[in-house]
């Protein structure tokens, strides 16, 4: 239940039997330090640092050793929650700690979305449904869905979900 904010440059890696949900920024670039996937593959140099060579991707990483209290002040974050009889929303990620993205989770058996941009939700239970306008999506566990701005808004039943938003656009 923890969401920790690990900036860029900030080398990280994530241990065995760890479930999580890794969001990264809009970027064109991901450095891998690691020659070999989780998955077995073999990644080539250009994979690895995208021609910027060894030397240069391994400069761009912050060095400075934290013992574990500072690691925790920060980089964990703590939710911010609203919450009533139908729904709790809870800001995981917000634009004040990043630009980059914002992440809610909600927990509802009733809520309403309204967007002015598109979000992706990520679910996580079984048996809810996504109403937008007269359609209705029947989702489970682990299902993603991209909903455009378009929509408008959003009716979420019995839904528990990751709310996923785009960069902050000034």
């Amino acid at each position: 239940g923890d969401t920790i904010l690990v900036k860029g440059g900030v080398p990280h890696a994530i241990g065995a039997n760890c479930f999580l949900l890794e969001i990264q920024e809009p970027t064109d670039y991901t450095m891998r330090v690691e020659r070999v996937t989780v998955a077995g593959d073999t990644l080539t140099d250009m994979q690895m640092h995208y021609g910027v060579g060894f030397d240069k991707m391994l400069d761009c990483f912050d060095y400075t050793p934290l013992t574990r209290e500072e690691l925790i002040d920060k980089y964990v974050l703590t939710p911010k929650e609203i919450k009533n009889d139908t729904f709790t929303l809870q800001t995981l990620v917000g634009y004040d700690d990043t630009p980059c993205f914002k992440l809610e989770k909600v927990e509802a058996s009733d809520y309403t979305l309204k967007l002015d941009s598109f979000v992706t939700l990520i679910i996580l239970n079984n048996n809810g449904t996504i109403k937008f306008g007269d359609e209705v999506l029947n989702v489970k566990r682990a299902d993603k869905v991209f909903v455009p701005s378009s929509v408008g808004e959003v009716n979420l039943k019995n839904i528990n979900a990751i709310i996923c938003y785009p960069p902050k656009v000034n």
